[in-house]
């Protein structure tokens, strides 16, 4: 019985189906551009009634589409972002947030701006209506690692010092929050405006 056997131009056709696959598996994906982090096309923009706010929008073309933010805040970070095609770490200075609340049964959206165009949008939890400001602390148990500033006064009230929101820089503050004799005094600290550090102190006064 002959053994078969296969014809040269199928064999070619096969090597070069394999050698494209191998290939395909050694391209990098592609880097992010300078300023921008990857994400879906919903993380990267929201709407103010029926306009789209996107990265790349100038400060007064937001401010046009969507009003006055519930807060501003302008602080000095340096940290790594993105790289560039030389591998040359492309570091943040200075950035501005801005924070839109549409209410309670929306998200809070949040804003960085990069000079004055929009660089990153991203969403958090629900938004809040005056009636609800300062109502969830929880004595201080409810503050979370990763909280933003608006967040945490949302939840707790403006603290006992350290809510310089608005317009100082700052890389790291800390707020101090005193809910009477009763109760622990807590010690929030931010960094690139979100908590990383939550301690309790002695009673309160």
């Amino acid at each position: 019985m002959k053994a078969c056997r296969e014809r040269p131009r199928e064999t070619i056709q096969r090597l070069i189906v394999i050698i494209a696959l191998a290939y395909a598996t050694l391209i990098p994906e592609p880097l992010p551009a300078a300023g921008f982090k990857v994400g879906t096309p919903e993380t990267l923009k929201f709407y103010c009634g029926d306009k789209i706010v996107a990265p790349g929008d100038s400060r007064a073309n937001v401010l046009a589409k969507c009003g006055e933010p519930a807060w501003r805040e302008m602080r000095e970070e340096a940290r790594t972002e993105a790289y560039l095609l030389n591998k040359t770490p492309v570091n943040f200075v200075t950035t501005e947030e801005w924070v839109y609340n549409f209410g309670s049964h929306q998200f809070l959206h949040f804003l960085r701006f990069q000079g004055d165009r929009l660089a990153e949008v991203e969403t958090g939890g629900y938004g809040y209506d005056d009636r609800d400001f300062g109502r969830n602390c929880g004595n201080g148990r409810n503050i979370s690692l990763g909280d933003r500033k608006l967040e945490v006064l949302v939840k707790c009230g403006e603290p006992m010092e350290g809510a310089g929101g608005g317009g100082a820089l700052v890389e790291s503050d800390e707020w101090t929050y005193n809910f009477g004799p009763e109760s622990f005094m807590y010690f929030v600290k931010f960094r690139h405006g979100k908590v990383y550090d939550v301690r309790t102190g002695g009673y309160g006064r």
